[in-house]
């Protein structure tokens, strides 16, 4: 079998002299059958869109074919083909520079202050909270900051 890779996967073999259709089914990469149906020349074309519809797009496939003669026999074993990385990195949505989406603040996914366990933005505390704490606390962006009796005395 030789395969293609564009923007789909193709995929032909050498036809078999009385084979009148191929039966084939392509396995996830942890070996689940995701498609089979039976086409009717040496050759298969697997799209993006197929592999979407057909539950992902894994890291690999696998790709068996059998010869099927007018009687409808099968030829004996399956002739396999195990396909790397089968889809483009723009297809499966990969970005090669995850900065732009990771300093994106305006929240495209929707997360909520609950799901990452932060006080809420309007949230406030009582002087009981605050006055008497002294301490260093580091902040998210990697400063360190000194609190003596509640008021902050550097940041570093």
């Amino acid at each position: 079998m030789s395969v293609s890779i564009a923007d789909d996967l193709k995929i032909n073999w050498v036809a078999t002299q009385g084979a009148v259709k191929y039966d084939y089914e392509i396995l996830n990469d942890v070996s689940v059958v995701v498609r089979s149906g039976s086409v009717n020349v040496s050759a298969l074309t697997y799209t993006y869109a197929q592999a979407v519809a057909d539950g992902g797009t894994w890291a690999s496939l696998t790709v068996r074919v059998k010869a099927v003669d007018g009687d409808g026999n099968q030829s004996g074993d399956w002739t396999s083909l195990l396909v790397n990385s089968p889809f483009t990195v723009n297809q499966v949505g990969a970005s090669g520079d995850l900065d732009t989406h990771t300093s994106n603040v305006s929240n495209p996914h929707a997360v909520t202050v609950a799901q990452i366990g932060a006080a809420a933005a309007s949230h406030s505390h009582s002087n009981d909270d605050i006055i008497g704490e002294t301490g260093t606390f580091t902040t998210v962006d990697g400063k360190t900051v000194a609190v003596t009796n509640g008021v902050i005395t550097s940041i570093v």
